[in-house]
């Protein structure tokens, strides 16, 4: 079963970074890894979600970075429409192909059943929400948006939101009235994905980095 939360403890020998959406770039992340000089015995790697889709080396992205001692992910809305696909829920893939997940038509037939392997790490360690003990105060990592609090119900009662949902974001870059979000205080520090966008943005505290790295090569990694 998904878990709501995850509390991860201080990282108190490395640095933490932060990966915007990796959609299947195996390659692009292992050069912004070798690019920071990420340190795989100290450093952590903390992702927003959508670890697929869209690009071109999912199963190498699932493979290299499964039962990582230094990774972390939460959930995206593309882990989760892949997930309801292998469980057989939904209509069938349609929505998910359409939005990326085609590669899977192109696979084996042994790399379709190592993916149930995959997922079924992925149904047992990837959470909703990451909390993280950091010296700058609790820091959370959720796919698409911030919550105002991050109680287990209040997670439980949001879970198509983390996954989902962009008026937050909207409102904070102009483009959205939404007079309920206008109203929520948003004080925790938090990092999310799931909206490309040209460069990172942020409001307040929370920090949206998908820079669309399968159509621009472009993946942001930030230290915390």
């Amino acid at each position: 079963m998904t878990k709501l939360i995850q509390k991860v403890a201080r990282n108190t020998e490395g640095k933490d970074y932060v990966v915007g959406d990796i959609h299947g770039m195996h390659s692009l992340l292992l050069s912004g890894l070798i690019e920071i000089d990420f340190d795989f015995k100290k450093d952590r790697l903390f992702s927003v979600g959508d670890l697929i889709d869209r690009g071109f080396e999912n199963m190498q992205v699932l493979r290299f970075l499964q039962r990582k001692p230094w990774f972390y992910a939460v959930m995206g809305n593309h882990e989760s429409m892949m997930m309801d696909f292998l469980a057989g829920l939904g209509d069938n893939g349609g929505v998910w192909k359409r939005n990326g997940g085609d590669w899977y038509d192109h696979i084996t037939d042994d790399e379709k059943e190592e993916l149930l392997l995959l997922v079924e790490w992925m149904y047992n360690t990837v959470p909703y929400v990451i909390e993280i003990d950091h010296e700058r105060g609790p820091v959370y990592i959720s796919h698409a948006t911030p919550l105002s609090e991050y109680t287990d119900m209040k997670i439980g009662c949001n879970k198509e939101a983390l996954l989902w949902d962009r008026q937050r974001l909207y409102w904070a870059r102009g483009k959205s009235q939404n007079k309920n979000k206008m109203d929520e205080k948003f004080q925790h520090i938090t990092y999310h994905g799931h909206t490309p966008l040209k460069s990172v943005f942020k409001a307040g505290n929370s920090t949206w980095l998908d820079t669309g790295a399968f159509a621009t090569e472009h993946l942001t990694i930030m230290e915390i």
